[in-house]
């Protein structure tokens, strides 16, 4: 099997694993609390009058999962080749995209929530296509993200709508 990151024989492959699966969260985690402490994070929309929306604490859970699993997706697409992870950028292209969510919309409000869900429920599609070849694996741990972006599709239009 041909390696594509440097120095891979420092880390067992687990380590890589759960750095992986963790950088992605706590980088995400990170930015929101910026987006908090610059005052952005006061104006994001909320699913408050959206009857189909779970509660705040579970979607935030529901976040760390989805960043977690296109943190491996990438990580499996990764240590196959390096043709492999060249194709993994798109999944690189949602993490950014999806951390820029805080300070964009809480900078423009829900018309941008809106715009920003359908783009990054489509960078994930595409990240998902992009991966599918060159890794089954990958492309599994890109669907849950790829449905609960659906999903944030639905709440925020719903919510847009609502208020």
């Amino acid at each position: 099997m041909d390696h594509v990151l440097p120095a891979d024989d420092i880390f067992p492959p687990r380590a890589r694993l759960a750095f992986n699966a963790a950088a992605p969260a706590i980088v995400v985690m990170a930015a929101n609390a910026v987006a908090m402490m610059v005052g952005w994070g006061a104006n994001l929309p909320t699913f408050d009058n959206v009857p189909v929306a779970p509660p705040a604490w579970l979607i935030g859970v529901v976040w760390l999962g989805v960043y977690g699993s296109l943190g491996i997706a990438r990580w499996e697409a990764c240590r196959l080749s390096a043709p492999a992870c060249d194709r993994s950028r798109w999944v690189t292209a949602v993490l950014v995209w999806g951390i820029a969510y805080a300070f964009l919309a809480g900078a423009f409000g829900e018309v941008w929530s809106v715009v920003h869900a359908v783009s990054l429920f489509g960078l994930a599609a595409v990240a998902l296509v992009r991966v599918a070849p060159v890794s089954r694996r990958a492309a599994a741990w890109t669907v849950m993200p790829l449905l609960w972006l659906g999903y944030t599709v639905v709440l925020s239009a719903l919510a847009l709508i609502a208020g």
